[in-house]
């Protein structure tokens, strides 16, 4: 059977993922400890995430749970700051079920490789308590 483009057109297209449009929620009025689908996606890359919230009563936490191959990591801020974006920060000596959500401050972190890589990887948030207004998630990511 031919290949459509050869064998090296084959391992090219494997070599590199395609990027994709980023995945994007917004939701209005989120209802707590709701989780709401961000990206559910096969074969992807996760380049970079953040989540923020826009609260009059503070929730506590504001989750953003990504699940790769069936494995769980939840990144968490306990007190969010209104407005504030949050990105994940896995630390290792830390269990997948406890990772932080990390303030971004730095713009230097957008540089780093993947943070993410999966067969099948789920991006969802949630937020706990509070009066939220927002609740708000951008992931950018690359597929196989």
């Amino acid at each position: 059977m031919a290949v459509r483009g050869g064998v090296r057109a084959l391992k090219d297209r494997a070599m590199v993922p395609a990027r994709q449009a980023d995945a994007v929620i917004s939701q209005a009025n989120p209802v707590s400890t709701t989780l709401y689908p961000v990206l559910d996606a096969r074969n992807a890359v996760i380049h970079s995430a953040y989540v923020t919230v826009t609260w009059t009563v503070q929730p506590t936490p504001l989750d953003l749970i990504v699940t790769v191959d069936d494995i769980a990591h939840i990144h968490s801020v306990a007190n969010p700051i209104t407005t504030q974006p949050y990105e994940p920060a896995s630390y290792k000596y830390t269990a997948a079920t406890g990772q932080l959500l990390v303030s971004t401050v730095d713009d230097r972190l957008v540089l780093m490789g993947p943070i993410y890589v999966g067969r099948t990887v789920k991006i969802e948030v949630r937020t706990t308590g509070g009066t939220v207004s927002i609740l708000a998630c951008r992931v950018k990511w690359s597929k196989w």
